[in-house]
């Protein structure tokens, strides 16, 4: 926490401890969280209460990752359990979003010639990961990317109330075309 400019009450630090059980991937992420969500202020256990999952049937990430793997309807399935749970779009939108950059420069990587394995090693993709993020890039295209691309802008835009559309129903089709591509957008509608 003191590395990502945070200071934090004791208790919060030992709640964050036993939220987290040793999983510094999920402790790194969870930190960047707080400090986005936090600044500058001293982050209490309450905080940490409100802000980081408790090993909870749902979370951002694994959204992220069965959206990744191609399921579809797990991913609507999970955002939608994520929903039930009070997590906000913008915290879902901010994993989310991040893996579609990465998924974008990947692609532009291997498009310019490098292989997928040097390019997953050169962006830093973790190797218990890089069969997922690989499979990922083998099936969508650059236009699936763009549209992954513009349907975050559109679930942000919508979230703070500049642009127009529902975040939830924006956010369904960006994890499917993460999951299956723009082929399968409308098949969103029969997840239910």
């Amino acid at each position: 926490m003191n590395a990502a400019g945070l200071s934090a009450e004791t208790d919060a630090v030992a709640l964050l401890a036993e939220r987290l059980e040793g999983n510094l991937l999920a402790a790194a992420q969870e930190i960047e969280k707080l400090r986005l969500l936090h600044g500058e202020q001293v982050i209490t256990a309450a905080m940490i209460a409100d802000t980081v999952s408790d090993n909870a049937r749902y979370d951002a990430f694994r959204l992220v990752d069965v959206a990744l793997s191609g399921d579809a309807r797990g991913a609507v399935r999970t955002l939608r359990g994520l929903r039930s749970e009070a997590i906000q779009p913008p915290v879902l939108l901010w994993a989310v979003s991040r893996e579609v950059r990465l998924l974008a420069d990947l692609k532009r990587d291997v498009v310019g010639g490098a292989s997928v394995n040097s390019a997953l090693d050169r962006r830093g993709v973790w190797r218990n990961r890089q069969s997922l993020v690989r499979s990922a890039i083998n099936r969508l295209s650059g236009r699936d990317l763009a549209q992954m691309q513009a349907l975050s802008f559109q679930v942000d835009g919508a979230s703070k109330g500049f642009l127009s559309g529902e975040p939830w129903s924006l956010l369904e089709t960006l994890v499917v075309v993460m999951a299956q591509g723009l082929s399968d957008v409308r098949t969103s509608e029969r997840l239910a």
